[in-house]
């Protein structure tokens, strides 16, 4: 709001979407604070709500006292990789009411779209995207 960046007709809207459980996919190319959006949102869960975070690597800012996080690993000598895929797929058996991904950009957007399929509601995530094109 203090930069514009939201309407007023939009921040209300936002917050009952995200009250109501809907399913968020923030689209946007790079540094067009996805991220940030993505944080300022998840100030409106509520805290008695089991939220799992998984992100690629940590940049979301969330502060809620049942807050789980997961964070993905490169291979390395005698370690496996655990992908993003490996962990939104482990998460759905810690009974989430809430699934925060921090970027869909692979093969787990199909583990995802499964996920909310299944019932799984009230999911924010962010996904790479750009406008291509004469904008008119």
């Amino acid at each position: 709001m203090r930069i514009d960046s939201l309407t007023d007709e939009l921040l209300p809207f936002l917050r009952e979407a995200v009250s109501l459980h809907k399913n968020i996919l923030i689209s946007g190319g790079t540094g067009t604070g996805k991220t940030t959006l993505l944080n300022a949102l998840s100030a409106f869960i509520n805290d008695d709500e089991r939220v799992v975070l998984i992100e690629d690597t940590a940049e979301i800012q969330i502060d809620k006292p049942n807050l789980v996080r997961f964070e993905a690993r490169r291979e390395q000598t005698g370690v496996p990789a655990v992908t993003i895929r490996d962990l939104l797929k482990a998460t759905l058996r810690h009974r989430p009411d809430r699934i925060l991904l921090g970027e869909v950009r692979g093969g787990e957007a199909f583990d995802l779209l499964q996920a909310l399929n299944t019932g799984q509601s009230g999911t924010l995530s962010t996904i790479h995207g750009k406008r291509t094109g004469n904008p008119s």
